[in-house]
Order: C-alpha cells, then sequence, then structure tokens
C-alpha cells in the first residue's frame, strides 16, 4: 500500500489515482458477479448491494492523512471569466488550499460518487476537508452555500462584461447572489480591488510586497 508523505497537503494525481484503482476493480468483479447471478435466476438484495458500496466508500474515499483534514471554509460563487483563477491563486498565497480546474482530476472518485448519487454534496464537500481542501470556487452553488451558514462566499465580478446580453445575464445572477446571501457572509469582489477587501473578509493580514495575482490561467511556473 502506498504511502503518503507526512508533508503532503493532499494526495497529488498518480496517488489519487491510485486509491481510484481498487474501486474500480471491485465494481467491475461485482457487475460480473451480479450479472451471473442473474444468468443463474437469483435476485441480488438491495441491502447487499448497499453493503458493497459502503465497504468501498469508507475504504477508499474517506482514506486521509489526519492532520490534513479540515473543512470547506470559503466557497466561490462567480461565474467563469470572473477572475476565478486569479481569486484561487489569492486564496492560496494566503494559505488556503483551494478547489479549482486543475484539482478536479484528483477529485474523479468522489465525482463518480456523486454521480451515481451514492453520496450528496454535503458528504461531497465534507470529504473534500478531509482531504485537505478548505477552499472551493468549483463545487459549490448557490444553494449549498445557503444552507451552510458557517461558510464564506466570494462573488467574482467583471469589470467590464464582454457584451450586452452577458452583462445582463451577469448582473442578474450577481443579483440574486447578493438577495440570497447575507452580507455578513458574502463578499461582491472584483481582482481589481486587489488584497484589502478580501483580506479584510478573511480576517487575514495583507501580505507584504506581494502584488495581487491576475491572470486568464492557473498556469505556473
Amino acid at each position: 500500500m502506498e504511502v503518503l508523505h507526512p508533508c503532503a497537503a493532499r494526495p497529488d494525481v498518480l496517488q489519487e489515482q491510485h486509491l481510484f484503482y481498487p474501486l474500480a476493480f471491485l465494481k467491475g468483479a461485482y457487475v460480473g458477479y451480479e450479472t451471473l447471478l442473474s444468468l443463474l435466476g437469483f435476485d441480488e438484495e438491495e441491502e447487499v448491494i448497499l453493503e458493497y458500496y459502503d465497504v468501498a466508500y469508507d475504504d477508499i474515499v474517506h482514506r486521509a492523512l489526519p492532520e490534513d483534514r479540515t473543512t470547506i471554509q470559503i466557497a466561490g460563487l462567480g461565474l467563469a471569466r470572473t477572475g476565478t483563477t486569479s481569486l484561487v491563486l489569492a486564496l492560496e498565497q494566503l494559505g488556503y488550499s483551494a478547489v479549482h480546474d486543475d484539482e478536479q482530476v484528483e477529485l474523479t472518485d468522489i465525482d463518480y460518487y456523486l454521480e451515481e448519487d451514492i453520496i450528496d454534496g454535503d458528504e461531497f464537500h465534507e470529504i473534500l476537508g478531509e482531504r485537505g481542501y478548505n477552499a472551493t470556487v468549483k463545487t459549490a452553488n448557490l444553494k449549498w452555500v445557503e444552507k451552510h451558514p458557517e461558510v464564506k462566499a466570494i462573488l467574482t465580478m467583471r469589470d467590464t462584461p464582454e457584451s450586452y446580453v452577458q452583462s445582463y445575464l451577469n448582473a442578474a445572477y450577481n443579483h440574486k447572489v447578493q438577495a440570497t446571501i447575507p452580507a455578513e457572509r458574502l463578499l461582491s469582489f472584483k481582482v481589481g480591488d486587489g488584497w484589502g477587501p478580501l483580506c479584510e473578509f478573511l480576517g487575514v493580514p495583507v501580505p507584504e510586497d506581494i502584488p495581487f495575482p491576475h491572470v486568464h490561467t492557473r498556469a505556473k511556473l
């Protein structure tokens, strides 16, 4: 069994794939067994099916180093092309571990459980916390954030929308978010605002001599 380095914040892509392989093998074996029973005229009880999934779920999905476990504290609710990548890099600079585009390939196993309705959105984000993530700008929607008062929300907005139609849609969405999430736990943010409003909202000091990131992709040197 592969042992994760104690200093790693969370498993890398290869380690995540290694964790997912046993699930794929078990699922394939189970499907073959179920097919054989069906051909022989036997019906598998629902509770046995659930027991199979529970074993795989507990053994693989929740595997994480105790010292890395946390909870989701920040959720980005901004639409695409509103500065979400810059926000993620800023959060990482402030010490947060955030889910964004790069991390999606590391979540294939729990994505599978969510798509199959084996876990719900609450369990999904609980697992993210167990894997070391405490912020997400990719997986949380308005409904989920609304029912979790412990989570702070950041609504990134564009300074200059690309078109009138896009501007109207963005404005409608932003208004809905602002009307749904209480003001004390919502930051309406433009990346041009810089560190000040973000750090004040999160209750952390402004980084010294570090410019606020302004990027369009997640590529890092």
